[in-house]
Order: C-alpha cells, then structure tokens, then sequence
C-alpha cells in the first residue's frame, strides 16, 4: 500500500520532504504494492545519501529459500531457528539512472555469481517539465539535456532495483558483498563522470566515452567469468520466445520466454541497450529452469514500438546478440566484438535474406569463429569486414564444414595468372592483380583466426607464397608494359639480358606475417640497351621496371603488405635496379657494403625472373659471405646499438628491437650461421627454423637451446604478428602496459586463455620474461654477454637461465623486486633454481613469484623461507618416494613442485603471503611440508569447524588410534594442521583469528 508523506517523514526524519515528495510521485503504484512501508524507508535513505562521491549502494539481505523475506533473522541472515545458512540473497540497488546501468549491474553480478531468480527493477518517471524521451539508464548513446534535473540535482532520476538470486557458495558473504559494492561502484563513478548532469565532461562525447569505458570493464569481466564456467553451447542456443506486448500510455512490454542460462539476463540487456531501447521497468521471474521476464521500453526517441516490420528487426536482433555474447571468451577484444557483431546484425537483419542469415548465425561454432574474427583487429574490421559483410557470413560456411576458407597454395600463381588474363587492359590488370592480393590477405587472415588448426607457420608459407606471385606478376606486367615502348634489354652481344628477383629478410627466410615489409633486390646481368622504337641503356630500363612493378603493388595501409627497397646496394641513394657487376663490387672483398649489409645476404633468395641468374647470384653471395666471412663483430655492435636507440622507448619493451627480442636471435643465429658454414655447407641456408636444426646437429647448440631457440622465435614471430594485427601497424611493436586492457587483448589474440589460475596476461607476461631472459643467455653462451646491445638489461629469469649476470647487474634486478639483501636472494633463487634440467621450470615461476613478493612486506623474510620449504619438501619427497609411500602426487624432483606452484598461482601466492607474514607459521610449514597441499585446498582453508564436528571428529581418532601414545601423536599433528589452516586463513583472508575459531 501507498504510505502517505507524512508516514514517510515520521520514519525518515533525515530524508528532505521534497525527496520524499519526489519518491512517492515518480514510482509507479506496482512498486509500493511490492514493498512494505519498512523497506520503502530504507530505500529512501539509501537515495537520500547518494552523492556524485557515491552515485549507488546495494543493500543486502541473505535469507534461506522459501522463507519470507519479513521472516525474523539472526546473525548472519540465518533463521533465529538455526536452520541452515541462506541459499537466496536480496540485492537492492539503489543510485542514479544511467545509460545502459542494468545492462552493467547484470554483467557484473553474473561474473560474481549470482544467479536471478526473480527481480523488479523500477525507474524514476520523468520530472515535470523533463522530456518524456530523456537520457535514460538503457540507450546506447544518450545526450544530456538542460532539464529540470540538471538544474536540481534533487530531482535527477533514480532507480531501484530489487533481485533476489542465489551466489556462488565457496567464498564468505562479506568478502562477497564487499567486492560487488566496490565493483559497481567503480562502474558507477565512470558513468557519473561523463554523464552527471552540469558537469563538463556531460558532453555527447564524454558520455559516449564514459559508457564505452564502463562497458568494457565488465564485459572484460565477464568474459573472464565466461571463460571458467564454459556455458554448454546447446543451452545458449535453446529456443528464445520472444513477445512484444502493446501497453496502455503509449509503452511497449518485451516478454521473453526461455530456458534459463548462465549469464542471459546480461546477453538479453545487453542486446536491448546496443539496439538503442530504453527500459523504464523490468519483472524478472524463474519458474524452475524456465525464465519469464517483461521489459518495460520505448525506443530512442521516448516512442513506443509499433511498426510490425521494426519489431521483427528488434526480436531477430535481441536474439542473434543474445546467443553472441556467450562466444565473447573467443575474442582478443570481446567488447570490440560485440560493439562489431551489433552493428553487423543492423546490416544483416535489413538484408531481405535475414532469414538465411539467421538460420547460419544459430549455429554454434559460425557464433565462435565470428566472436575470434570481430574481435581480432581494428584494421581487418575498418577495411575489410565492416565493409564487406555480406561477402564475410558465407565464408564462414565452409568452416562449419571443415574446410579452409583460403584455396590450395598450389594453385595460386595460376589463378593469379588466370585472372590477371581476364583484364581489358594494362590499368585493369593491375587493379585485378591487387583485389587478389587482399583477397587471398583476408581469406588466409580468415583462416588463421577462427581455425585452430592453422598455425602461424601456416599463415607464414602462405603470405610468402603470395608475395611472391604478386611481386613476379607484377614484374612481368611491367616488363610487358615497358617492352611495348621500348623493346627487350640487350647486352653488347645482342643476347637478351636477364633480371632476377630476390628477398630478403622475412621474405627471403620464408617467414612473412601479417604486414611484414616486403624486402626485395633486383638484379639484372649485363649492361646494353634496349631494342624498341625508343631505345634506352639497360640499367634505365630496369629502373623503370623496379619502379613500376613495386609501385603497381598497392598496399591498403602503410606497411601492410608494403614493399621495400632499402636493403640493396647503397640503400635509398643507390638505384632500384642493381647490376650484377654493381652486385659484385659492393659485397665482394674491400667493397663498400656495411656488416649489417653483409649480414642480411644471410636471407638472400631467389624466387622470380631468371632462375638461372638467381642461382648464380646465390653461388657469388655463398662465396663473398661464408667462405671467409668478412663481418667485424664490434661494427655490428654499433649498429645494433644505434638500431636500440632509434628505434625503443626508454621503460618500454619492444617485441624486436629490446634486448633479447627478435633482432638479437635472428642475428646471432646469423654470425652462427656464418662462423660454422666453412666445415657445414647445409647452415648456408635462408630459413631460420632449418638454420637452428642444422646448427644442432652440427654440435653448435645443444639439444635443450636448441629447443629453447625454436621455442623463443616462434613466440616471437607470433607476438609481433598479433601485435601488428591488433594494431594495424608494422611499425609499432611496443608491448602495452601488462595491467592494461590491450595487453589482456594481445595475450587473447595469441591464443592464450586462462590456465588454472593464471589469466592470459600473465602467461603472456611470464613466456615474454622467460624467452626474452633464454635469448640472452644464448647471445652470452655464444659471444658473450658485452655483445647484447645493452649488457646491464634483464629480470629475474636471466639470473636463473644465465651465468654471466654481473654482481652489479644481480643486484639491480633484485633491487627492483624489493629485495634488502640481494646476494642471499641470488642464493636462494639459485638454489630454489636447481640443476640446469629443472632451471626451464624455475625461470617463468621465478617471474611469477618475483611479481607476488613485491606486493609482500618482507620478500627477503619470504624468499628465505620458501627456499628452506623447498628444500624440506623435497628431502621428505625424495624419502617417500624411497619408502614407495607417495602421498602427494608428486613426480619427485626439483621440477614437479615448481610445476606445481606453476600451475596454481593462488597457492603460490598463499606460500609466500605466510612466509613473509609469519615466522612461527613457516616454520611449522616447514617442518610439516607434507601439509600444504591440505591446507590450501579452498574448502579448507575456508571452513569454520563447529563444536560438535570437532568433538565427533576427536571420537574417530579415539577409536581409530591402537595406542594412547599413537592417539597423542595424532592429536599434535591434527593441531598443528589446524593452527597452519586458521592461521594461513588469517593471513590470507584478513579475518579475525578469533571469528574464525
């Protein structure tokens, strides 16, 4: 019932009349027939507080299921009965109204696990004088107004919404409680920043922006809590009913009838807000598995929905996105992807054929290969997606089917040819010529993000494969072109001269990714002229070739697909076409060629033009460059380090230039290469993979760097593909800030997900630390640390994998890490390290840890400790093992229990919390090592004993003990397993000690 002003005044004194005034008028009568005179009280002081400071508040009530929500309480929401603890949770939200704030409050309570069983979500009504079509809470977009409430704060729309739903059971209601209040308050303060009314940034951008940045934090969080659970693609796709339902007072009522899912009403609201529709009130109801909610709504411009062909377009929307945001965990950037994926269905539902479109879109692997695609990169979607849809839904049908979107690499200098032919002219066929480029570029592309199964070496092969179709057609057709004009190049003798092409670079070594610069050199045999109507010297007509070919080559973004020309004789000064005489004389002995110049023929490979040429030219190269290699070590130095200089950011960590990035591998392999190939003719190869396996074999690298080698350049190359990608740069390959959202996107794109506890940032952050620190200790293994371009550079996993890291340099790293007392950290981290066999283990566990300790008080106190628990534990582990009476599950071994704190970080960070909170407690630990696996475990570590099961419990030991001595020893160790369990609980959780006893 109603209650009168005057009630609520007596039960709110604090609250202003015209507040209360503004509660009763602008709530519609089904909210005070929901809620008794108490709890519109309370909700009334809770709005009364609010504040820009503190735009919401959740109120929270636990109950047991099927007790009345009025029903008397005791400690902890239990029944003053004592019946069990409550299974449902009352969350009421009380704040400010903001664009799109349900869709948010559901995303961030599903991603802490709360199940809605039921709710009813209420909105101010307009203010007098507010346009009925104002910025509400559900738009997509909104545009603050000069309103009444902008002019009285007092009078800025409000909302209420009540859920009732149950949690997650495995984590304390307070710690629960607490981290969903500070969420959604985080959220909240993003939005009233740029939505506030009177404030500056309450702009159409700033509000734009403030919603974007607050969509993004939960989606983020929710894909992560997506990701764990992995919702059964069967139930996403469960029959949607969906109702549009005419209301009196011009509004509009969506029913929605369906099975009940994990995160539904997040996928529904969201789809809602995308489409731009407002929701003024929402009933929210579970009867068993099956959900029946109404949403209130009208559409942007505060109009009710009546065109029938509109709200077939709204209901076909709502589900496509609906079933889509199930898929989101698949994408690097899964706020991208679905921002992509809506506006791809505005397209796709006013196509006539949305029915075809529909029927593709419900099947589940099409939702997750699109989900990978959309949100892969911003370059793909702006110049080939968003403008090509209708072309990109069928090329996902013979994924569905299993096959490659991209055709056989076989065929590809032949359909190449073949379409080239059909050109009407020189102009057309170089238009031809590159539409098939960037079609085969997106076709591979497509291949290479939503197949599992193509690797990037795959995608490698492919776009070198067609660089060189492209580059050899391209050259044909400007031969043809300017032979019309002025005839076939001769030498002196008459006899045509000949050209061949050749790569360098990632292109000569096979290895081409995604807008890696196409490194060419054309050579061509002997000077002449030519024989045409107009005649000209040979070395003008190959000019013009050079020039021609590589400008007809198009490329749809700087340094996508771009070629370069830098890497031939006397560089950009010298001509494009290069001689074979010319050739000679500047890489032969006493010739002019820089060592890095000399260097680079490593690459050298012939693929276009004259063969013949080609393999003449390799023969002179192997001579000039292998057989007495002419590269000053110290002038190479110089080079790489003017190369760190220009081309890196102090603080900043590049993907190739930093040290023990790809430039360092790629160029030691090289002058490997080089040293060895007199007595090895097989290293005189242009690929880095098969260089690495030969220089095994050869006895330069041992078997385990050799893995290591293989390991860090395919991490690499992976790295700085995906990063070009993402970004749509080749230039720019500087790593994001590892707490960013893009380094989390990065990590995505690479193929990384969550490992146990690990999250696909950090196991990026750890394979970057370890591979870079591996590449390193290769450069120092070989030519010693002084030739890595900046010898005093490293973390803590080079003084794992390194044994040439300088006190100087020891100290440094370890001070970083917060360490007092570096050379007993380089000790224990030494001996925690192990033999070399387990060191590969150590070193990413080592960052790991390194990470977790700078957040510890005292990280010498914890690293001492650990090393004395490790070296306890595999002592007991090594005497198990010889008594053959294995508890732990451990393989024995230094390297098993770092893979074990590997692949459980939580633990890891449990172990190092207790060894830097508590002496006593490491000390118990580690005279009972056998211990920590039980006592970490959560339900554990989590659980509060009652009276009764201890005395039960106790009984079990009486009964079960053979002596009264074997009954004492049990008890001891009972206690000291209880006081390490309350005592980690207290570290680790901040809980009273008394609480938890």
């Amino acid at each position: 019932m109603k209650p009168t002003l005057e009630e609520l005044q007596r039960r709110c004194p604090g609250v202003s009349p015209e507040l209360a005034r503004e509660h009763l008028q602008r709530l519609d009568e089904r909210y005070f027939e929901l809620f008794e005179l108490e709890e519109v009280s309370a909700h009334l002081e809770a709005l009364s507080a609010l504040s820009p400071d503190r735009p919401v508040r959740i109120l929270f009530r636990r109950r047991a299921e099927g007790l009345p929500a009025a029903a008397p309480r005791g400690p902890e929401g239990q029944p003053a009965s004592g019946e069990p603890a409550p299974a449902l949770v009352e969350c009421t939200i009380l704040g400010f109204d903001y664009p799109g704030f349900f869709s948010l409050l559901t995303g961030l309570l599903s991603a802490e696990g709360f199940n809605v069983r039921s709710g009813d979500v209420f909105t101010y009504a307009p203010a007098q004088g507010e346009p009925e079509g104002g910025a509400r809470r559900r738009t997509r977009t909104a545009h603050p107004r000069r309103t009444v409430a902008a002019v009285d704060p007092l009078r800025r729309r409000r909302i209420i919404d009540h859920l009732v739903g149950r949690r997650t059971a495995g984590v304390p209601a307070e710690v629960w409680e607490n981290r969903l209040s500070q969420q959604l308050l985080e959220v909240a303060l993003v939005l009233e920043a740029g939505t506030a009314p009177g404030r500056a940034s309450g702009q159409p951008d700033g509000v734009a922006r403030a919603l974007q940045e607050a969509r993004r934090r939960v989606n983020e969080r929710v894909v992560q809590a997506l990701a764990v659970g992995s919702v059964p693609a069967e139930t996403v796709l469960y029959p949607v009913q969906i109702e549009v339902v005419p209301q009196p007072a011009g509004k509009a009522v969506l029913k929605v009838i369906a099975q009940d899912t994990p995160f539904f009403l997040y996928a529904l609201s969201t789809a809602l807000s995308l489409r731009s529709i407002f929701i003024d009130t929402i009933r929210i109801r579970t009867i068993g598995r099956r959900i029946e909610d109404e949403f209130s709504f009208l559409d942007a411009g505060g109009r009710p929905l009546v065109d029938p062909l509109e709200l077939e377009q709204v209901k076909l929307s709502v589900l496509l996105t609906k079933q889509f945001t199930y898929f989101l965990g698949s994408a690097p950037d899964p706020y991208a992807a679905l921002c992509r994926f809506e506006q791809l269905v505005e397209s796709v539902v006013s196509d006539p054929a949305a029915g075809r479109w529909a029927e593709l879109l419900s099947d589940p692997r099409v939702l997750e290969e699109l989900a990978r695609l959309l949100g892969a990169s911003d370059f793909l979607w702006e110049d080939f997606i968003r403008l090509q849809y209708e072309a990109l839904l069928p090329l996902l049908e013979p994924q569905v089917r299993g096959r490659r979107s991209a055709r056989p690499l076989a065929t590809l200098s032949s359909r190449l040819a073949e379409a080239i032919d059909g050109g009407r002219d020189h102009g057309q066929k170089i238009l031809i010529l590159n539409e098939f480029k960037d079609q085969e570029i997106l076709l591979m592309e497509l291949d290479h993000i939503v197949s599992s199964e193509v690797k990037f070496e795959d995608l490698s092969r492919g776009l070198t494969r067609l660089a060189e179709a492209v580059v050899e057609a391209a050259t044909e057709l400007a031969w043809q072109h300017l032979a019309e004009r002025y005839g076939t190049p001769r030498t002196v003798a008459g006899l045509p001269a000949r050209l061949a092409v050749f790569g360098l670079g990632k292109l000569g070594g096979g290895e081409l990714g995604y807008a890696s610069d196409i490194e060419l050199l054309f050579v061509f045999s002997d000077h002449g002229s030519t024989d045409g109507p107009q005649r000209i010297d040979n070395g003008e007509f190959f000019e013009l070739l050079v020039r021609e070919a590589t400008g007809k080559i198009r490329a749809k973004k700087q340094g996508i697909f771009e070629v370069d020309l830098r890497l031939r004789p006397h560089g950009a000064s010298g001509p494009a076409a290069c001689s074979l005489e010319s050739f000679c004389r500047y890489y032969g002995p006493g010739g002019e060629a820089h060592p890095l110049e000399r260097l680079a023929l490593v690459r050298l490979r012939a693929f276009a033009g004259d063969l013949g040429l080609g393999a003449q030219i390799e023969r002179l190269r192997d001579e000039m460059v292998y057989a007495e290699s002419t590269i000053e070590l110290p002038v190479l130095l110089e080079a790489r380090r003017r190369q760190l200089d220009e081309r890196t950011r102090r603080g900043e960590l590049n993907a190739k230039f930093s040290p023990g990035a790809l430039l360092d591998l790629e160029y030691t392999v090289m002058l490997l290469q080089l040293a060895h190939a007199p007595g090895h003719p097989e290293l005189r190869t242009p690929y880095l993979r098969e260089a690495i396996e030969h220089l095994h074999r050869a006895g330069v690298l041992a078997s385990k760097e050799a893995g290591a080698l293989q390991e860090a350049y395919e991490f690499l190359r992976v790295l700085i593909n995906s990063l070009r990608m993402l970004r749509g740069s080749a230039l720019d390959l500087f790593l994001p800030e590892v707490s960013s959202l893009e380094y989390l996107h990065l990590a995505r794109r690479m193929g990384y997900r969550a490992e146990g506890d690990l999250s696909p940032a950090q196991r990026l952050h750890l394979d970057f630390e370890t591979h870079t620190a591996a590449v390193r200790a290769f450069v120092e293994q070989h030519f010693g640390r002084s030739s890595l371009p900046v010898p005093a550079v490293g973390n803590v996993a080079d003084l794992v994998l390194s044994e040439g890291v300088s006190r100087e340099l020891q100290g440094q790293i370890l001070s970083r890490a917060g360490f007092r007392d570096t050379a007993r950290a380089y000790r224990n981290i030494r001996s925690l390290a192990g033999g070399a066999a387990d060191r590969r283990y150590f070193a990413r566990l080592a960052v790991l840890a390194t990470d977790l300790l700078r957040h510890q008080p005292d990280p010498d106190m914890a690293l001492n400790n650990w090393e004395r628990f490790h070296s306890a534990r595999v002592a007991d582990d090594k005497a198990r093992v010889a008594e053959d009476t294995r508890e732990s599950g451990l393989e024995g071994g230094t390297a098993s229990s770092h893979r074990l704190l590997l692949s459980q970080p939580r633990r890891l960070e449990i172990l190092l919390t207790v060894f830097s909170g508590s002496q006593y407690l490491s000390d118990a630990l580690i005279h009972y090592p056998e211990f920590f696996e039980w006592v970490t475990q959560p339900e554990h570590l989590q659980r509060v004993r009652s009276r009764e099961e201890l005395q039960r419990f106790f009984s079990t030991l009486a009964e079960e003990a053979e002596s009264p001595h074997a009954w004492r020893a049990l008890m001891r160790r009972f206690k000291q397993r209880e006081i390490l369990r309350i005592g980690i609980r207290d570290l680790c959780l901040g809980m009273d000690m008394r609480e938890i006893m």
